[in-house]
């Protein structure tokens, strides 16, 4: 957090002082109260809820403000988040009914975006930036990595330290450099690994006759391998379909997978990836008076059914290496557990001719084991200050399946109040 607030105090203090006209100052609040329920699956690797102690009812209060200062042709963007939740978990076996509270004060946005000229702009700070098409994963970035809340109608990235160098060669072609020097402080996505810098190269280029056709490519050095090349691009057709894809190409990735030791227990430990390992999504879209989507998520890296239960066991069996693993199983370094997946969504806007009233469906099927998750989100703005929302997620399959590691089922209600 050091790191961040020098930098930005730095450029917040150079602007306000050279600065002397065109200034412009705007706020906006957004305040979050949710209500949470979920049922627990039984499992192997958390066995009447006494190693993972997941919150069967959760109450949230999630308060973000959002700050603009414009200065001439620069931006400093200022997005402070506070979050206090009261969390409900019990155990079977031991009996335990707890009620948690916590709250945290963190930061989720901090930047200074300057236009230099017409066609070349830098921004440099915690910020979040993502390309692409797909909907699922935006696969080619090495910047920010899956997270299974991301589709949520309350979800909010936390940014990452960039610096970024944008120029436009022209109407149809984008260049942009992009560097991550320093951590956001928040905990690594492998574990057992210090922070490395990252860094990439992003070429894009559009149609000449329609701006939504476009290719583009990538590449850099991620902090989990030697280098990645990446491609992601779609096509628009007349009748609302689209065609996309958005690919990683990864040479020697780290990860950690689980092997067996002489005695038979399990470790997760280091593994490299030799050859070019590769992370993709193939997409189809349709959009008209509703947005229907199908995407196909290929990754290569993942986990096989024999090597997917050896690294449940890695939790599931009492030995010395159970602490550990449990660390490393929720920061393996894998964006997905398994291979292949199929993800379908839909959404539907104004729905029964209700203004601004609005449904979401998703369901998302790994191949492997045919166990998934359904999920159902509406939202219905009451006022131009206030909007309700609720969800309701189902998770199918066998016991101890991929999607049924955590929960049977979870809902929410909840809503969101702006001024």
């Amino acid at each position: 957090m050091y790191k961040i607030t020098l930098l930005l105090s730095i450029i917040f203090t150079q602007q306000t002082v050279t600065a002397a006209n065109d200034i412009d100052f705007k706020w906006i609040s957004e305040s979050y109260i949710q209500f949470n329920r979920s049922q627990i699956s039984e499992t192997k690797i958390n066995p009447g809820n006494e190693l993972f102690l997941l919150n069967e009812q959760t109450i949230s209060f999630d308060q973000r403000l959002d700050f603009k200062l414009m200065i001439n042709d620069g931006i400093i963007v200022f997005r402070p988040r506070w979050i206090y939740s009261s969390n409900h978990f019990e155990t079977q076996l031991t009996q335990k009914s707890q009620t948690i509270e916590s709250d945290k004060t963190d930061i989720t946005d901090f930047f200074y975006q300057q236009n230099w000229t017409s066609n070349f702009a830098t921004n440099i700070g915690l910020q979040v930036y993502q390309w692409g098409p797909s909907e699922f994963l935006n696969s080619s970035n090495p910047f920010f990595h899956f997270k299974s809340n991301r589709q949520s109608l309350t979800y909010k990235e936390k940014g990452q330290i960039l610096l970024r160098f944008n120029y436009d060669l022209n109407s149809q072609n984008n260049l942009v450099l992009i560097l991550q020097p320093v951590s956001n402080n928040d905990l690594g996505w492998l574990a057992d690994q210090d922070f490395k810098p990252q860094a990439a190269i992003k070429y894009e280029i559009k149609s000449k006759t329609n701006s939504l056709d476009y290719l583009g490519a990538v590449i850099g050095k991620s902090d989990n391998a030697d280098f990645f090349v990446g491609e992601y691009g779609q096509i628009i057709f007349e009748n609302g379909i689209s065609l996309y894809a958005d690919i990683k190409h990864t040479e020697n990735q780290l990860f950690q997978g689980p092997s067996t030791d002489s005695l038979g227990f399990v470790e997760l430990t280091e593994f490299y990836q030799p050859a070019i390992s590769t992370l993709g999504i193939l997409g189809l879209r349709y959009e008209d008076d509703f947005d229907f989507r199908f995407e196909y998520i290929h990754n290569s890296i993942g986990l096989e059914r024999k090597k997917f239960e050896s690294f449940l066991d890695s939790i599931a069996q009492t030995s010395v290496y159970q602490i550990k693993n449990f660390v490393k199983f929720e920061r393996s370094g894998l964006e997905l557990l398994t291979k292949d997946y199929i993800y379908l969504s839909m959404r539907k806007s104004n729905l029964f001719n209700w203004n601004e009233f609005n449904v979401y469906l998703r369901s998302i099927t790994a191949l492997m084991d045919t166990s998934g998750l359904e999920q159902i989100e509406i939202e219905k703005n009451a006022n131009d200050s206030m909007n309700v929302f609720s969800q309701f997620s189902l998770y199918r399959g066998k016991e101890n399946s991929e999607f049924r590691l955590s929960n049977d089922w979870s809902g929410s209600i909840g809503f969101k109040i702006i001024f």
